[in-house]
């Protein structure tokens, strides 16, 4: 294995911190992962807590620890910088910290060695951009839950949960989400929900977290859910057309990238997106990304490495743990 200095990258979302740390010629030494790092939805307290809890346990998990650490890449789209870095000062003390300026910028990095593409992102939240390099050219989404995070597993839950309480009190036809809610959220009928989600404040990555049973629904032709789905597709294929537009590309080929927990984990949605984007936007090519986002982080972070990015590929395929590959089609 490769000896020298280290990179770690973080990539933290609505739900989740990933972090990892790999050398220079892209060995991963360690990785580890913790809560939400997006303090204007978690908490400047909480995103605080989440990136010192990732940082701790993967460089605690190195040999030479915090010594070896020479930069800390960054990705969360909306944080509190200088306590953030204060916190990568207090694992890291020598250590440089490089913000990546959009998840865009990390997941067309992971997904592939072009620098201009587009970006598809369903997760908790979504977007859609147009990359041009170190640019975000073309964006649309990203307004979070209640301004325009259509088509994502937030939008696919609480549409699903509104479906579900349509059926419950027969406004509707019969699906199968009213008991998917139930068992999901686990409560005796639905009237359970009001107090989940207004007396307890259900976080939005819970709400989000409902996706995939909504998906697996419309596999299972389940007409409510089916709608949903397709009502998601439809959303993401637009922002992407938006993005687009905006950034002149109306013409060529490009990489488009399908990216994100809610797409990575459903064929189903894929699906539905790509027959969506070859009717708007006839020149993006879908791409299966090769590893997840905060492997895009960390190489952002190291720099331009042309020269050898084969080999440092080679070595991140061989020694990425499973969640830390995606290779969705």
């Amino acid at each position: 294995m490769a000896a020298g200095r280290l990179i770690v990258g973080v990539d933290g979302g609505g739900t989740r911190t990933r972090c990892l740390a790999i050398d220079k010629a892209g060995h991963c030494l360690a990785t580890a992962q913790s809560g939400p790092l997006m303090g204007l939805y978690a908490g400047e307290d909480v995103a605080e807590d989440a990136l010192a809890e990732a940082l701790m346990r993967c460089i605690g998990d190195l040999p030479d620890k915090a010594s070896s650490v020479e930069c800390v890449g960054i990705s969360v789209p909306i944080c509190d910088r200088e306590r953030l870095a204060g916190v990568v000062r207090r694992y890291a003390p020598a250590a440089s910290v490089h913000w990546v300026e959009s998840e865009a910028l990390a997941c067309l990095t992971a997904a592939t060695e072009a620098r201009c593409g587009l970006v598809i992102l369903s997760g908790t939240g979504s977007f859609a951009d147009a990359v041009d390099g170190d640019t975000v050219v073309g964006h649309a989404g990203g307004f979070g839950p209640l301004l325009g995070d259509d088509g994502s597993g937030y939008a696919i839950g609480i549409a699903a949960l509104r479906a579900a309480v349509r059926a419950y009190q027969r406004r509707s036809g019969p699906t199968g989400l009213a008991d998917a809610a139930r068992r999901h959220f686990d409560v005796a009928d639905l009237w359970g929900l009001v107090d989940r989600v207004y007396g307890s404040g259900l976080p939005r990555e819970q709400i989000g977290a409902f996706a995939p049973a909504v998906i697996r629904l419309a596999d299972d032709g389940d007409v409510a859910a089916e709608n949903i789905a397709r009502r998601a597709a439809d959303d993401l294929a637009d922002m992407a057309r938006a993005a687009l537009q905006q950034a002149g590309w109306d013409e060529g080929a490009f990489p488009a990238v399908l990216c994100g927990g809610v797409l990575d984990g459903s064929s189903t949605l894929r699906r539905m997106v790509r027959h969506r984007l070859a009717e708007v936007a006839p020149g993006a090519q879908p791409t299966a990304s090769r590893f997840a986002p905060v492997v895009g982080v960390a190489l952002r972070a190291m720099g331009p490495q042309q020269a050898g990015l084969s080999a440092i590929t080679a070595n991140l395929d061989a020694t990425l743990p499973a969640p830390c590959k995606t290779g969705k089609e």
